[in-house]
């Protein structure tokens, strides 16, 4: 067993990337639907670069990620945040402190990206 797999809240975090992941993966369909099926977010996906996510489209992914999670975000994570993954940290921190040891987590997640 690898560490994150002995760490509690392993599976907590997975969910939320998988969500996260299926916010994004919406989000691009709907902007690109001609690449809807081939589309295939990941983790480490730059936000500008690989999906192509210009600033509305990213304020639109705040949007939806606030709503999907029940949270609420700065704008100032999308300054901070180049991938995913550091939209994924930002998400799981900001549901409190017990969230910090998932946003720990996030940074070492493999996942089947979907």
């Amino acid at each position: 067993m690898t560490h994150s797999e002995n760490t509690p809240g392993t599976d907590k975090t997975s969910e939320s990337a998988n969500r996260l992941l299926a916010v994004v993966k919406t989000l691009a369909a709907e902007l690109r639907p001609s690449q809807a099926e081939t589309f295939k977010p990941a983790l480490d996906s730059s936000l500008d670069r690989d999906l192509g996510f210009d600033s509305l489209a990213q304020m639109e992914l705040l949007v939806r990620i606030e709503q999907a999670f029940g949270i609420s975000l700065s704008e100032q994570v999308l300054v901070a945040s180049d991938t995913v993954r550091d939209l994924l940290r930002a998400t799981l921190s900001a549901g409190g402190k017990k969230q910090i040891l998932f946003a720990k987590e996030a940074a070492s997640i493999k996942l089947d990206e979907l």
